[in-house]
């Protein structure tokens, strides 16, 4: 399944590409039934292994064609970056190489943990404010 962001007038909508096609995979969910699947990939990802599974019988039914409806090809839109407007922005640490031959060069070993415990460098790109829709807006540590 290739999920895209494409450009609709001045927005990004969530398309699937099928054949060369690009379908609005919102429009296809409501056509199939659901009416509050996301039109965009920021609202995809917040719920993605839920939604994945819907979205890949609504692929399926379109290759069927089970379900049909109105697609652009693929050459006539204007992609956009995957999520456009992200709201943070996460580096790997380091490659392990390198580490492992700054800890050589100091002739120490590589430690276990490097592998088992992954290290993020989180960058904030949207101010605390915009992300907080109620005046709430929680911080997820990830482990």
């Amino acid at each position: 399944m290739k999920l895209v962001t494409y450009k609709v007038n001045s927005n990004g909508r969530l398309g699937i590409v099928i054949n060369n096609q690009i379908y609005d995979l919102s429009m296809a969910a409501y056509h199939n039934g659901m009416r509050n699947f996301p039109s965009t990939m920021f609202e995809y990802l917040q719920d993605s292994e839920t939604l994945s599974l819907y979205a890949k019988t609504l692929e399926t039914k379109l290759i069927s064609g089970e379900l049909t409806m109105p697609s652009e090809k693929y050459d006539d839109l204007l992609l956009m970056a995957p999520v456009p407007n992200p709201t943070s922005c996460r580096d790997g640490y380091a490659f392990r190489q390198h580490v492992a031959a700054a800890r050589r060069n100091r002739k120490v070993e590589m430690i276990e943990e490097f592998d088992q415990y992954p290290i993020f460098i989180l960058r904030i790109i949207m101010p605390f404010r915009a992300r907080a829709k109620s005046g709430v807006c929680p911080i997820i540590f990830n482990n």
